[in-house]
C-alpha cells in the first residue's frame, strides 16, 4: 500500500510484521532526495525493497516480510528512508 504523505514526493509503505500479530511499520522514502544508488535494495536482505527500473527507485514490494532490521535506512547515504515500527505502548529508533 502507497500513501503519499506530503508534497514532498515521499512515498509511505504500510505493512504488516508476522501473522495476526497486530503488529505494523511505515517505511517512508523521500524520492526527491533519493539518488537512485541502490544502497537500500542491496542492503535489504529479506527482499522487503525491489528496484523499479523504469523509475530508478526503490520499491517497498515485500512489507509484510520487513523485520524492522533498519538496515536500508542506517545504509542510505541520502538519508531519504525512515523505517517506522507502530508497536503499542513502545517507541523503537534506529539510532
Amino acid at each position: 500500500m502507497i500513501h503519499f504523505t506530503n508534497s514532498k514526493n515521499t512515498r509511505n509503505f504500510v505493512g504488516r510484521m508476522g501473522s495476526g500479530g497486530g503488529m505494523s511499520a511505515s517505511i517512508e522514502i523521500n524520492e526527491e532526495e533519493c539518488n537512485g544508488c541502490k544502497t537500500c535494495f542491496e542492503a535489504c536482505f529479506v527482499d522487503v525493497m525491489r528496484w523499479d527500473d523504469a523509475g530508478g527507485k526503490p520499491v517497498v514490494a515485500y512489507e509484510q516480510d520487513c523485520v524492522w532490521c533498519f538496515t536500508c535506512e542506517v545504509n542510505c547515504p541520502a538519508q531519504c528512508i525512515n523505517v517506522v515500527p507502530h508497536l503499542r505502548g513502545q517507541r523503537v529508533s534506529s539510532y
